[in-house]
């Protein structure tokens, strides 16, 4: 099995749903097309498309599935061409993450991507085919048992003149 790990601070997202600290008190909005809300199975399906929005993190997905119980958000699947994910850090850099699949399982305090992964940051660019995210560690891993499956990074030189 490939396995990259990149132990370098991405500043990403918090353990709530993906939103870095300064987006985690306001609100989760969910748009989509077709939703259905079913409590008694404690999930919201949008076939024709969602928009989930907190603070400055805005993800757009062509089908979304969210899993919620007692007020929370326990996993979203989205699939999309691509899905698109795009959240403002602290530092004031927006973070853009593309993949064909995006699950957030909080159980596991990952995100799962799966297909024509891209993750634009601060630092440069990251791509692969099958990636997750802790939100713990931060780490990003490549995780495609395909050797074919590379893993690719450009790291931004710094501006800094230190």
């Amino acid at each position: 099995m490939q396995n990259f790990k990149l132990g370098f601070v991405f500043l990403i997202m918090n353990a709530q749903v993906w939103a870095i600290k300064s987006d985690q008190q306001q609100k989760i909005t969910v748009d989509g097309g077709g939703c259905v809300m079913r409590p008694q199975d404690n999930n919201t399906e949008c076939p024709n498309g969602i928009v989930i929005k907190q603070g400055t993190m805005v993800i757009r997905g062509a089908y979304g599935l969210i899993y919620h119980e007692k007020k929370g958000v326990q996993k979203i699947k989205m699939s999309g061409s691509p899905v698109h994910f795009e959240q403002t850090m602290d530092s004031g850099d927006l973070l853009v993450i593309k993949a064909k699949q995006m699950d957030y399982i909080k159980a596991d305090e990952k995100i799962y991507l799966k297909g024509d992964v891209n993750i634009v940051s601060e630092i440069g660019l990251t791509k692969g085919e099958e990636m997750e995210i802790d939100l713990l560690t931060q780490e990003i891993s490549s995780v495609s048992e395909d050797p074919d499956h590379r893993f690719y990074m450009e790291i931004e030189p710094s501006n800094d003149n230190n």
